[in-house]
């Protein structure tokens, strides 16, 4: 039960912002295991020749040891655009002068490399997609039918970074009305982006870096539940990482708006599973914390403390909880620190 003295503070909001390890417990993968499960798919016998090989000499070449998705992804990225690489261009230049035989070949090396980590990268976006649509459903209503309820006495302000659909599939299962910024769109199935309507519910979903069931057609923005990424004319709406960039595009920017609208606004937010990888929300949060009177209870697993001293320091306005999502309850958590 959420005490008098919750429901009167923060002028009845309470904030969440979700990163990767909020939907670890309903099978998502984290960016890290995103990527050990991705390099173990292209070792299976039928993938190794076009992934596993390839991304071995990959991680060779670039001395990487450790990877997650994110510098995965940036180098995948490097790799495919070879053959239109400044540097690679100079070499051409300069080791085949006048040696228009070895040119060739070279050119023709460049092309293959580029058009060989052009098909994993598509092969690793749509492994992506596949795995956000295939969440544990009933682990989450379990974990967020206990977050929920506090939607009866406050505003629940909720931003994530997560593309997978839990949150609004676990909404709609345990019939809690909620907003995401879209409305049904009459006789074709899907749900059409208003900006208007971000903010109109108890239960408020603020997706900032999209979802799988995001796309853009011509100049609409569409969420549709199915997987209509390969229809013609149809573009996904995901900000992967090394994409950041998109973030300053509607429907990003209405997004980033908001998160830093209700970020100054508030006195508390609970922060669960995020590691603060991105400069722009890392340095808003860290804005946030020099206008004092306010208050981050981090959750991130055995990573919180490692986390909270790496992003934050010191200060004492940020409060680690070393336990994972689902072992926390959060309106207990409100109830002890807020009164």
């Amino acid at each position: 039960m959420i005490s008098k003295e919750v429901e009167k503070s923060n002028e009845n909001r309470v904030l969440l912002f979700l990163g990767a390890g909020a939907s670890a417990p309903m099978g998502i993968p984290t960016m890290r295991q995103f990527t050990k499960d991705f390099v173990e798919f292209g070792e299976k016998t039928e993938n190794r020749e076009d992934i596993g090989y390839w991304l071995r000499d990959l991680r060779r070449v670039t001395g990487t040891g450790a990877w997650d998705l994110e510098q995965l992804l940036a180098l995948i990225r490097q790799a495919k655009n070879t053959d239109n690489d400044v540097a690679v261009g100079l070499l051409r230049k300069n080791l085949f002068r006048g040696d228009s035989k070895n040119k060739q070949r070279f050119d023709e090396w460049a092309k293959s490399i580029g058009y060989y980590f052009k098909e994993i990268e598509r092969t690793l976006l749509e492994y992506i997609r596949t795995k956000c649509l295939n969440p544990k459903i009933e682990r989450a209503k379990e974990i967020y039918s206990k977050i929920l309820p506090i939607s009866k006495k406050c505003i629940l302000e909720i931003f994530t970074t997560n593309y997978d659909p839990i949150l609004e599939n676990v909404c709609t299962e345990l019939k809690y009305d909620y907003s995401d910024g879209f409305y049904p769109e009459k006789g074709i199935g899907a749900f059409k982006w208003d900006e208007k309507l971000l903010g109109s519910e108890k239960i408020n979903i603020y997706k900032i870096h999209g979802s799988v069931t995001w796309y853009r057609k011509n100049k609409s923005v569409l969420k549709f539940p199915a997987d209509i990424s390969k229809a013609p004319g149809i573009d996904t709406l995901m900000v992967y990482p090394t994409e950041l960039k998109e973030v300053l595009n509607p429907p990003f920017s209405h997004l980033h708006r908001r998160l830093e609208k209700i970020l100054f606004e508030s006195n508390l937010c609970i922060i669960i599973g995020h590691s603060f990888r991105d400069d722009y929300i890392r340095n808003l949060f860290l804005d946030r914390l020099e206008e004092k009177n306010f208050r981050i209870y981090f959750i991130s697993g055995r990573y919180t403390r490692s986390i909270k001293k790496k992003i934050f320091g010191r200060t004492t306005m940020v409060s680690p909880v070393a336990k994972n999502f689902g072992e926390v309850d959060i309106i207990t958590l409100l109830n002890k620190y807020l009164i």
